[in-house]
């Protein structure tokens, strides 16, 4: 395996020659559009519903898609099977300057399933299409124009009917969408509350078995290019970050594990904790009599078990701090053993968890003996919704208050993480019962949520209040946008990481956390890709995801204090960290714009600061060292270039 210093071809379809270009993942589904150096996150989705018309399965879960060109036309043809429901779709898209992105797709369904109806799903996002108007045409009928409202109504649905084109303006603080299709359809608009809004094409009358759709999506208007205004006030610290790091759970035999982890610069860490390797059957009748034996017998060479010992391993000696999760149990463990193992909500009868605190220590006994690590914390991975083992905020209370203290009792260091909750949106509730607890906060070395979703600042600064006041680290264990871009490799484009660099700056202003662990740093959700060439060589090629991430994990220092900042712009956002040391303070400043280019006006810089070195990430360059610059009179002005991420820090090169 060999590093290779060249971009992968990726599931983005881009050409700097249009002003318009689509971004499609690996199944066809359209994620973005780039118009005008600025973007929009979307999705345009074929699939079908059933007879409710509530169950939607699209072209996500497809697998083994078939992709090709011809001509000016990128194709994909798969076939889709879940559950029970499938349909087979081939799609075909291309883009210009006159007619923007073309999409042509026929969907059919075998012939009994009669009560499945092709649609197409298309979504906008909520913060760039709310309080705009949507204006329905029909031939055969009068315009109709709807609200998007900013809140979610009572009734979901904002509209039914019959319409062939429809426009959404304004958008991103000016710009119109507009979508035509083919023919007239059936239209549903619906307010998606926090997720957005959604445009469904639907088929009708003899169509319901077989569809054919023509769609073509356009914009229009100018981009927004208004100066921002920055200001740093280098005098108001506002909480003490460790530093970035990532998870290590999944698919950690690749030679990705061992590129991330010798090429960035992890502050924390988190690995999987596989208990259902580590005891599928049960060692004996007694909970508190350990069948070392048996347990020995599970650690063989070229397991996963084996794998996630000796990485645990590596990770401590490289100094870093690291969580250890939980998301299978062994089956014999569950309440109800006949579920399938893919199921959320496991749960554990209170009878049995004995047995479970048994599996627990002596999996970490083994690990401090065996191998001489403990992990710093310990969690169930997302127990607030079960994946994959569900507890009441209640139960998670008493077990915190089980497991802690069979901990102290062993000489375990290891300490408890509160919640590790998933979905930032008001999740902090789950942590109250235990953070009322004085026993069991006794147990609890830190307070950690999951960003998938993303949250409003008031929602993410709810878990930074309440780690505030429980006096402990905030982590964000997992820090990802969209748990579903898994599907189609959805997530390795720029324009993804570029929502992921504005996810990193929100939580960073506004949930004030210790430490961030990106979804992950192994192949699942992969910031680097393991290509083969003609001949079958395999080279390491690290996406523009992993240079966005390397701004923060490599320019940042480590223990440093957040300063507060201030954006007068939306599309602008600005983190800045300070360090001092013997030979002066360090200062570091994130500037992400995820709009069109525009010209930076960034005052409050100290007066004595002297050269900045400035490290620039876009679409087409990764991790360049621009020219210095010098602040005069604690102000610097600067090009943010379109889609980027700039770093202006005064660290000596590594």
């Amino acid at each position: 395996m060999k590093f290779a210093a060249r971009f992968a071809w990726a599931p983005v379809l881009a050409s700097t020659l249009v002003a318009q270009v689509g971004v499609f993942d690996l199944n066809g589904r359209l994620s973005a559009v780039v118009y005008d150096d600025d973007q929009i996150a979307v999705l345009l989705e074929p699939g079908v519903v059933d007879e409710s018309g509530k169950r939607f399965i699209g072209t996500g879960f497809a697998r083994d898609v078939a992709r090709r060109m011809d001509g000016q036309w990128l194709s994909w043809e798969g076939t889709v099977a879940v559950e029970g429901l499938t349909f087979r779709y081939e799609q075909r898209a291309r883009w210009d300057k006159s007619s923007g992105i073309s999409l042509q797709l026929r969907l059919w369904t075998p012939s009994g399933n009669v009560e499945l109806r092709p649609v197409v799903r298309f979504t906008l996002p909520r913060d760039a299409a709310a309080g705009a108007d949507a204006v329905l045409e029909n031939p055969e009928s009068p315009p109709v124009s709807v609200r998007l409202p900013v809140e979610r109504p009572e009734q979901s649905t904002l509209w039914s009917g019959r319409a062939q084109s429809l426009s959404v303006a304004p958008i991103l603080n000016g710009l119109t969408l507009r979508l035509v299709a083919g023919a007239t359809h059936t239209v549903e608009l619906r307010h998606l509350g926090w997720n957005g809004y959604l445009i469904q094409l639907g088929a009708e009358g003899s169509e319901t078995q077989e569809a054919s759709f023509s769609v073509e999506l356009t914009m229009e208007g100018q981009a927004d290019r208004r100066p921002v205004q920055l200001r740093l006030d280098a005098t108001q610290g506002r909480f003490l970050l460790h530093g970035f790091g990532g998870n290590y759970c999944f698919n950690i035999d690749s030679p990705v594990t061992d590129f991330t982890l010798s090429t960035l610069r992890v502050a924390w860490a988190r690995t999987e904790m596989t208990l259902r390797d580590w005891e599928p059957d049960n060692d004996n009748d007694s909970p508190y009599d350990i069948n070392w034996a048996y347990f020995e017998a599970q650690d063989r060479p070229g397991t996963e078990l084996h794998q996630e010992f000796l990485l645990a391993q590596r990770i401590q000696r490289m100094g870093i701090p690291y969580i250890t999760s939980i998301w299978h149990i062994p089956r014999w463990m569950w309440a109800d053993p006949t579920r399938p193992a893919s199921a959320h909500g496991h749960r554990v009868p209170r009878e049995r968890w004995d047995e479970l605190i048994e599996s627990i220590t002596a999996y970490l006994l083994y690990a401090k003996q065996r191998y001489g690590v403990e992990p710093d914390l310990f969690s169930f991975n997302e127990p607030n919704i079960g994946v994959y083992v569900l507890f009441t905020p209640e139960e998670h209370r008493d077990f915190i208050k089980r497991l802690g203290a069979r901990f102290e009792e062993l000489g375990l260091k290891t300490r408890m993480l509160l919640a590790d909750a998933t979905g930032p949106r008001g999740t902090h509730t789950y942590a109250l019962p235990t953070a009322e607890d004085p026993e069991a906060l006794r147990y609890v070395g830190a307070v950690a949520f999951h960003s998938w979703g993303g949250a409003t600042p008031e929602e993410y600064q709810a878990w930074g209040d309440l780690a505030e006041k429980l006096k402990l680290p905030l982590l964000v264990a997992e820090l990802g946008v969209d748990a579903q871009a898994w599907r189609g490799r959805l997530f390795d484009s720029f324009a993804y990481g570029i929502r992921e660099v504005a996810m990193y700056q929100e939580l960073l202003l506004y949930a004030r956390p210790q430490a961030t662990l990106h979804w992950e740093f192994t192949p699942d959700y992969g910031i680097v890709n393991v290509v083969r060439d003609a001949e079958g060589a395999a080279a390491l090629v690290p996406s523009p995801r992993y240079w966005l991430i390397k701004h923060f994990t490599d320019l940042t220092p480590r223990f440093a204090q957040a300063l507060a900042t201030s954006s007068d712009h939306p599309r602008v956002l600005c983190t800045a960290f300070a360090k001092s040391g013997s030979e002066g303070a360090i200062y570091t400043l994130h500037v992400l714009n995820s709009g069109a280019g525009r010209l930076a006006t960034l005052s409050g810089l100290p007066a004595d600061l002297g050269r900045l070195r400035v490290i620039l990430t876009d679409e087409t360059r990764h991790f360049v060292e621009l020219p210095p610059v010098v602040p005069r009179g604690g102000t610097v002005q600067l090009w943010l270039p379109a889609r980027s991420l700039l770093t202006l820090t005064n660290a000596p090169v590594q």
